[in-house]
């Protein structure tokens, strides 16, 4: 049990989002008060290397005209640059976007949370940590302890196209209805906005209600960036709509 490895000072709990809600449980049913922060292990990155806005995306897909999806993973792969000299030019091209990110105030590192760490009892729970991240919580008070608590198997479908999968899922979600469960404990996460289209056409044919937040940005959307992509060049609609 995570009890055992809480003490009374700032306790700082790295666990998996799906283990969440269990670890708060189980402290919340302690006979004493705990002092403590829990977060995922990418939301330790974020705090520990830097934090990035919608701006920083933007800036990256300008810099390489590129799409949201590789904007994102060039921010990722930030996580695990150095500030040195790499015998990769790759490596290299990080590090001077990172820079570049930083001298523009695109990302933006967490003094606080450094100092925050080197006084807290960090707990990594429920992760088979990698080199990478042993050698981070090396430098700090960690323990890392192997969860008691197994993840829930999840069936894995992989479709073709977007259409193909979004009409798998108004099938699905007609046959559990057809079986007794509420349409609203029906949930469909981790949508991107190139979903959003497709979602409402195929959903309303298929005579299922669906609820899409109204509040897109028009960076998010493929449009919304290829219109952006027109009004700062001299390009036709049509040799955006077919650059890649």
């Amino acid at each position: 049990m995570i009890n055992n490895y809480l003490t009374n000072g700032n306790n700082l709990i790295i666990v998996p989002n799906y283990l969440k809600k269990k670890i708060i449980r189980e402290i919340n049913s302690l006979d004493r008060l705990i002092s403590y922060r829990i977060m995922s292990l990418e939301e330790f990155m974020n705090n520990y290397s830097f934090s990035y806005d919608k701006k920083a995306i933007y800036y990256i897909m300008k810099k390489y005209t590129t799409t949201v999806e590789i904007a994102l993973e060039y921010i990722k792969n930030l996580y695990y640059i150095e500030d040195k000299n790499y015998n990769s030019n790759k490596l290299n091209e990080l590090v001077t976007l990172k820079k570049e990110l930083s001298a523009n105030n695109l990302i933006v590192s967490n003094s606080n949370f450094l100092y925050y760490l080197e006084h807290a009892n960090i707990i990594v729970y429920g992760y088979n940590l990698d080199p990478f991240y042993k050698d981070i919580f090396n430098k700090y008070n960690y323990k890392e302890v192997a969860s008691e608590y197994k993840e829930k198997e999840l069936d894995v479908f992989e479709f073709s196209t977007i259409q193909d999968e979004i009409s798998y899922i108004c099938s699905d979600i007609v046959d559990k209805i057809n079986n007794g469960i509420d349409i609203n404990n029906i949930k469909i996460i981790n949508s991107g906005s190139e979903y959003i289209n497709s979602l409402k056409r195929i959903f309303e044919c298929s005579n299922i209600p669906v609820d899409i937040p109204n509040n897109i940005s028009l960076y998010d959307l493929n449009i919304g960036r290829n219109i952006i992509k027109l009004l700062e060049s001299d390009l036709s609609f049509e040799n955006i709509l077919f650059d890649d």
